[in-house]
């Protein structure tokens, strides 16, 4: 079996950053660190951008339980993050990949700087678990990535519709440029009428262009309406590989793809 962690983030602002940063990841059991990741990312962090950060969890602590979980950033003064989430994904041969919410910390206000220095971790994130098709949702965790590969991207607007079993529950239309850059990442979240997943009839993706765009990977998640601190998110739709499915490229020219995609039912 393969075991990954996936950290993802979203900045509110950052000063006083260097042309590279990295993002720190410290994960521990009741005793010992388990997991302590650095990767370094080029560029600058730019404001309301997203990060996805990946790191390989060890064969001895596939089975470990996460007692402590913190995340900072070094090549920054004052980091001021938006959105925190950790998720992890096993791969067993012959088997779909299962991801899991690990940790989340969403909605963080700006007052809530974090000065990293070299090596220190300041951030505790909050951890979470699975909920059911009983766990009352009223907001959505989204996240896609791109593929690395040349003209992967789109500059097309996008829309995300959560259609209920008689209503619209949630449309939410994202506008385009946050994913034109090949590899680029978004992460955001959105609220939605309160239900629970079992009153979902269907989630569909469309594209408004001709882009001919096909995501590497689409994550999405309900969360709990627990004002205080989340306890719980519910798995809506899991692609960890796009290209493994189906699904196809998206396009409104139907010489190069399909302008709508059925997420929800044949892919949760």
């Amino acid at each position: 079996m393969k075991k990954k962690i996936h950290l993802a983030f979203t900045t509110h602002a950052v000063t006083g950053a260097s042309p590279s940063f990295t993002p720190v990841l410290l994960i521990r059991d009741h005793e010992k660190d388990i997991i302590r990741h650095t990767t370094e990312v080029k560029g600058k962090i730019e404001v309301a951008s997203s990060h996805l950060v990946t790191a390989d969890v060890p064969e001895e602590h596939h089975e470990t339980h996460y007692e402590d979980i913190r995340v900072g950033l070094t090549g920054a003064q004052n980091w001021y993050p938006h959105t925190v989430f950790l998720f992890e994904e096993l791969q067993e041969e012959g088997k779909p990949v299962e991801t899991h919410p690990i940790a989340l910390r969403p909605y963080l206000p700006s007052l809530n700087m974090v000065n990293v220095s070299e090596g220190a971790l300041l951030l505790p994130l909050n951890k979470v678990s699975l909920g059911n098709s009983d766990t009352t949702l009223n907001r959505v965790l989204l996240l896609i990535k791109n593929s690395p590969g040349r003209n992967s991207g789109t500059k097309n607007g996008i829309t995300i519709m959560i259609q209920g079993k008689s209503s619209t529950l949630m449309q939410f239309n994202i506008a385009g440029g946050p994913l034109k850059k090949d590899g680029a990442f978004l992460m955001t979240v959105f609220d939605f009428t309160e239900c629970t997943s079992s009153d979902i009839a269907s989630i569909e993706l469309s594209i408004q262009g001709d882009d001919q765009w096909k995501p590497a990977g689409l994550w999405m998640y309900g969360i709990d309406n627990r004002v205080d601190e989340i306890e719980h998110l519910v798995s809506l739709v899991s692609i960890a590989d796009w290209s493994a499915t189906d699904l196809g490229p998206l396009s409104t020219d139907p010489k190069e793809g399909t302008a709508k995609k059925l997420l929800y039912k044949a892919y949760r």
